[in-house]
């Protein structure tokens, strides 16, 4: 009896080992799968490959479990019921063998479940990535052993999904933006984000959706200086304006020359000892973009182009307004203030 008990309690372990393997690798998400790699954790090769197909991996841990627990109720109807019809004779009642099998099957029924099937699987939701490691070669070597059983369960899986009309992919698809977002607003509702911090994480999300035009300052509002005014007109100018940057124009703002900075006229002005600035002379090049060009390319190209000013154009070359880096930043920090804003 007891070489029968051994073999039962080896066949549930079994069961438990691919129960557990089910539940975990279920559990691995695609950037879970990147990291493993980029770590080079033992067997994430393996893994990647086991996970390439659902369909695959999940057949192989079915007909293994199949084999397990068919094997263990072969061995425990047949064997254990004599010793129980035999137990109950030796105290004087009779049970009869199919009665016998019966409550062997219940018992055993009970056995399985719980710590073939569902212990294996809560530990699975906690350890799912030590578990896949572990149990990737294995499930990979019976896969092979397996190959035509799990190739008849794939193809006959596929074929029936198909028929459910469901569209069937080799690979599980990446993470979306949409699932991002829904972290997102979880994290903040398990307290793992301030309310500040979850504001500019779903800004970010804006980048890809707003075109320049949505976050310019129309033109009419900019202080912008001609590059034909007299010197004392422009430093009047600027010096009232208070910004660090002035758009320069000749005669009409739709003609723009550039952009001014005052740390260039402040570098001038010492060169010169404040005798002679030539205004023109200090006009750098102009960053130009499209009204349509989205906010994060718009970004992009003022970082490697060491602009910080851009002035927005429609299609017909007019002057809509301008867009600053600091703009940009708005967008995901909130409005920033210095100290002559009012």
């Amino acid at each position: 009896m007891i070489p029968i008990l051994i073999v039962i309690v080896l066949l549930t372990a079994i069961n438990a080992l691919f129960a557990a393997s089910e539940m975990a690798l279920v559990s691995i998400k695609p950037s879970t799968m990147y990291q493993l790699i980029q770590k080079k954790e033992k067997n994430s090769r393996i893994l990647e490959k086991v996970t390439e197909d659902s369909t695959k991996y999940l057949s192989t841990i079915q007909v293994a479990i199949t084999f397990s627990g068919f094997l263990s109720s072969a061995f425990a109807g047949s064997q254990l019921s004599v010793y129980l019809v035999n137990m109950f004779d030796n105290m004087g009642i009779t049970l009869p063998n199919n009665i016998a099998v019966i409550i062997i099957t219940v018992l055993l029924s009970f056995f399985t479940l719980v710590f073939g099937e569902l212990v294996p699987k809560r530990v699975a939701l906690v350890k799912s990535i030590k578990i896949a490691l572990f149990s990737a070669p294995i499930i990979y070597i019976v896969m092979k052993v397996f190959a035509p059983f799990v190739w008849l369960l794939s193809v006959s899986t596929r074929g029936v999904v198909r028929l459910l009309g469901i569209k069937v992919k080799q690979k599980e698809e990446h993470v979306t933006e949409k699932d991002i977002r829904e972290l997102i607003v979880y994290g903040h509702i398990e307290g793992l984000y301030q309310k500040q911090e979850k504001e500019m994480l779903e800004r970010i999300f804006l980048f890809d959706d707003l075109n320049v035009d949505s976050i310019m300052t129309p033109i009419e509002k900019v202080i912008s200086i001609d590059s034909e005014e007299p010197n004392f007109q422009v430093m009047d100018k600027i010096i009232e304006s208070k910004f660090s940057r002035i758009p320069v124009y000749k005669e009409t703002q739709d003609n723009i020359q550039g952009v001014i900075l005052t740390k260039d006229i402040l570098e001038s002005m010492y060169h010169t000892k404040g005798l002679e600035v030539k205004i023109k002379d200090l006009i750098r090049e102009p960053y130009v973009a499209l009204s349509t060009m989205k906010i994060n390319r718009l970004l992009l190209d003022m970082k490697q182009k060491k602009y910080h000013l851009a002035f927005i154009m429609n299609e017909e070359k007019k002057v809509l307004g301008i867009v600053t880096l600091e703009d940009i930043i708005e967008e995901i920090v909130g409005e920033i203030y210095d100290e002559h804003d009012k």
